[in-house]
């Protein structure tokens, strides 16, 4: 059923978007008659005098007003989604702050706890190259977790847009990450799901980490308790083309060389535009990382060669030990192939890394998903009883 003019201007007062006043003043500046005007017509106007955004207007046309306010919070665009859940730009609405907001679906104990988990990981994490975490609460049967607005594009979609990064700019965006991760690793957390549509490019220069929805904490018995609940006998958690031997064997068993393991395959395809294991299903993609010949950077030379396969040894104690020694090679690379007074290449033209979906917000499943982001790159959370036995 068509919500009349009436509905849809009662629907944003009540829900707090606009005031009654603001919209008759918008309409009488317009010389526009209220009550006569279709409501498809009303939200358009409503967005051409910035009362409204397109992503506001779809869903009080659709009746659904209400669920733009969460909390504090006021909803003013879609901007990603993925297998842990929805990403929004929201306003505070007393401190007027524009911040990210991600809905977390909390559908049952198990899920709870996830969300709990990635609430305290995002908590410890206070650093330049980790997108910093405001606020977090429930309201109304919405759990959320408030994190810092970036403008930017994550690194996935712009070497879709613009091509494979130049091997000079590729290195300096992972050792962005390595630094973040570095810190990461050193208060017991690993990510767990470290790839190209993780990784901000701020308008800044600064690469930014996302999503710590699967990381798991690596400093305590009962961290490890909870993690082996959550990650549990026939649970697969991270994404394919990224996840390490051991992590794909058992989650509960990866640790910050698996980090570096996903981290070196970012630094293959962003450097190369694809994959590093490209085959047509799954399984077949599992056991290229189990036991493929590492491919090569065609135009790279032999050292960072050698770091990349370093990083993405089959066995964890045949990589890095930690991102400290990854960082310090990277470093030696970089100083080794900078020339003086060189012009430095500006990576490409960021937008606001905004991508519009269906409007509603309504949690979507963590069963098995996929980033929105990289359709070809699936994250993957198979619940029990999949099974993937590799010899």
């Amino acid at each position: 059923m068509a919500i009349t003019t009436a509905q849809l201007t009662n629907a944003l007062e009540k829900s707090g978007l606009l005031t009654a006043d603001r919209i008759t003043d918008c309409f009488e500046k317009a010389a526009i008659p209220l009550e006569t005007t279709l409501p498809e017509a009303v939200a358009k106007q409503l967005v051409r005098s910035g009362h409204l955004t397109q992503f506001q207007a779809q869903l009080a046309l659709s009746g659904k007003a209400s669920s733009l306010v969460i909390g504090s919070y006021m909803v003013l665009e879609k901007i990603g989604q993925g297998g842990m859940g929805q990403v929004y730009k929201v306003r505070h609405k007393t401190m007027k702050r524009e911040v990210a907001l991600k809905v977390i679906p909390v559908k049952d104990e198990t899920s709870r706890r996830r969300f709990q988990r990635e609430v305290e990981a995002a908590a410890q994490l206070n650093h330049p190259n980790i997108v910093t975490a405001y606020d977090a609460g429930e309201f109304k049967g919405t759990h959320y977790l408030v994190m810092e607005y970036i403008t930017g594009t994550d690194l996935s979609s712009l070497v879709k847009t613009e091509g494979p990064f130049s091997l000079k700019s590729a290195v300096g965006y992972i050792l962005q990450v390595a630094q973040g991760l570095s810190f990461a690793h050193s208060q017991g957390i690993v990510h767990r799901d470290i790839k190209p549509a993780n990784l901000l490019l701020a308008d800044s220069g600064l690469v930014k980490i996302l999503d710590m929805g699967i990381a798991r904490f690596d400093d305590s018995n009962n961290a490890m308790n909870t993690d082996a609940a959550l990650t549990g006998t026939g649970i697969l958690m991270g994404t394919i083309d990224y996840m390490s031997p051991e992590q794909a064997m058992d989650s509960k068993n990866a640790d910050a060389r698996s980090d570096i393991y996903s981290l070196g395959c970012t630094l293959y395809f962003l450097t190369t535009g694809r994959a590093m294991f490209e085959t047509d299903t799954i399984v077949k993609r599992l056991m290229a990382h189990q036991s493929a010949i590492i491919p090569r950077i065609s135009h790279a030379d032999l050292g960072l060669q050698q770091i990349l396969e370093k990083m993405t040894a089959k066995q964890p104690e045949q990589r890095y030990a930690s991102c400290e020694q990854l960082i310090a090679e990277l470093q030696v690379w970089i100083n080794n192939n900078t020339v003086a007074g060189a012009p430095q290449r500006s990576a490409v033209s960021l937008g606001t890394g905004s991508r519009m979906s269906t409007p509603d917000l309504c949690p979507v499943s963590d069963n098995v998903a996929s980033d929105s982001s990289d359709a070809t790159m699936d994250t993957f959370v198979f619940a029990a009883p999949f099974q993937c036995n590799l010899v």
